[in-house]
This record gives structure tokens, C-alpha cells and sequence, in this order.
């Protein structure tokens, strides 16, 4: 049976889909929740994990139903995601740290 990705990944995935329709569509958040079939509330609180620093991403991105720890949360990233500079993500970060810190700040 081939691993699945994570729950964490998936959501991850959808936060990015979700952003890219909005800055393609000119959608509001309100827009977006309707076209998911949600909550405001909860595109809002997807929308956060879309300002994870891009390696954190891409190791969230690669996890799978067989090498995730279920201790990593969605809601573990989305304070992860709370802070803007991507160096104190990193020390959020409960899983490593990346080769390399970025210090970009997301505006």
C-alpha cells in the first residue's frame, strides 16, 4: 500500500490552492469559503499555514501517513506560522531545521 500524505500535508496543500485562487480570482475570503464549501473562519485559519517559510513547506509537503509524527499538528503550524520572520519559524519548527535559515520577512 503506498503512503498517503499526511493530514498536515494535505491541509498545507489546500491553504496554497485556496491563496492561489484568491490572488488569481480576485476572490475574498468570504468568496473562497463559499466556492470550498466552508467557513470564513476557516479559510481564514487555512490561509495561515500559507505563510509557512517555503523549506517548511516543502518538508511539510513531504510528509506522508508513514513518516509523520501525529504529534505535528495543524494547529502546531499554524503557530508555527504565527511568526513573520521565517528564522523564528525555524526555531518553532518541531521537526529539524533546514540547511539553511532564510530571514525573509513575509509582509
Amino acid at each position: 500500500m503506498r503512503p498517503q500524505p499526511a493530514r498536515v500535508a494535505r491541509e498545507l496543500a489546500l491553504a496554497l490552492d485556496v491563496q492561489a485562487e484568491i490572488d488569481r480570482d480576485g476572490l475574498t475570503y468570504r468568496e473562497a469559503a463559499r466556492r470550498h464549501g466552508c467557513s470564513r473562519q476557516r479559510i481564514c485559519r487555512l490561509l495561515a499555514l500559507a505563510r509557512l517559510a517555503p523549506d517548511i513547506q516543502a518538508r511539510v509537503a513531504d510528509l506522508t501517513t508513514t513518516t509523520a509524527l501525529e504529534a505535528l499538528t495543524v494547529e502546531d503550524l499554524r503557530w508555527v506560522a504565527e511568526a513573520m520572520d521565517w528564522g523564528e519559524q525555524w526555531r518553532r519548527f518541531p521537526h529539524g531545521t533546514p540547511t539553511r535559515v532564510m530571514t525573509h520577512h513575509v509582509a
